[in-house]
């Protein structure tokens, strides 16, 4: 009798277990199907862009080429530069585009020189400058500070660039330099959602001519290699701490992570301020 009993009390717990590894299982399998949700609506928000510039920025004129971007955004960048720039400096706008910063420069106390490949575009006098190519000898001049501001991205051979940019600044000069930030938060989750760079897709290539991502490391370790010294750095993020759009709303959302990933982890965009350190 007593191993009856035995047997009976085995297979009711035997019983009561599979019951419980079934109901785990359901539990998990129900978390499972929620985050699978969750990760296809945001790779489908991520199809949509709303880690770029757009839905965020609001546009100042309507440039072309060269720095288009909202007024914030060029609001914050002057005052960067006025923190390390004295009044009267003459000034090479590398990229100018439709001369937007150009003209705020200039209205800051500014002696301001601008370059960009299409000139007439400009709305101010502007020299003919081909960026890929080797046109400091062109050019011809040393200057005080250059600012070349959301234009690396679009260059063939940024560290060409650079050494160009350093042959232009006058001993202890001022390297002004921007572009969007691809190991910055929005991107970092935007490439393992969708294997591309916030700002680097199809669209933006054959559009704005997005051509070369550049992270965080990478224009460190470049301005290090061509003898610039950063004395300055500023991360600057688009979005709205109130949400106008999906892509403000998400970006939000996706604060949180932050503190949790390694590295320099910025916004949209990397700025930074570099001094020429030899002669």
């Amino acid at each position: 009798m007593s191993a009856i009993i035995r047997r009976l009390a085995a297979t009711d717990l035997l019983s009561s277990e599979r019951s419980r590894t079934y109901f785990l299982v359901q539990a998990y399998s129900t978390r499972l199907r929620a985050m699978s949700r969750l990760m296809v609506c945001i790779r489908s928000a991520t199809t949509m862009s709303i880690f770029s510039l757009r839905g965020s920025y609001r546009i100042a004129g309507n440039a072309v080429g060269g720095m288009s971007s909202s007024n914030e955004f060029q609001a914050t960048i002057l005052q960067f530069i006025k923190r390390h720039l004295k009044h009267g400096a003459r000034v090479l706008d590398l990229g100018a585009g439709a001369g937007l910063f150009s003209e705020l420069l200039e209205q800051n106390g500014y002696d301001v020189v601008s370059a960009d490949l299409f000139p007439n575009r400009c709305s101010r006098s502007c020299l003919h400058v081909d960026l890929n190519a080797a046109f400091a000898d062109q050019i011809g001049e040393r200057f005080d500070a250059i600012c070349c501001l959301e234009v690396i991205e679009h260059i063939e051979n940024p560290r060409a660039l650079l050494r160009e940019c350093k042959k232009l600044l006058k001993p202890g000069g001022l390297l002004f330099i921007s572009t969007p930030d691809a190991s910055g938060l929005y991107s970092r989750i935007r490439f393992f959602l969708t294997g591309e760079f916030a700002m680097f897709n199809d669209d933006t290539y054959r559009t704005i001519g997005h051509i070369t991502p550049i992270s965080y490391w990478q224009m460190t370790k470049m301005l290090n290699e061509n003898e610039v010294e950063i004395i300055d750095q500023v991360d600057y993020d688009g979005s709205s701490s109130i949400p106008h759009t999906i892509g403000d709303l998400m970006k939000i959302l996706l604060r949180v992570l932050r503190p949790m990933l390694a590295g320099h982890v910025g916004w949209q965009v990397m700025a930074f301020a570099c001094r020429r350190t030899c002669a």
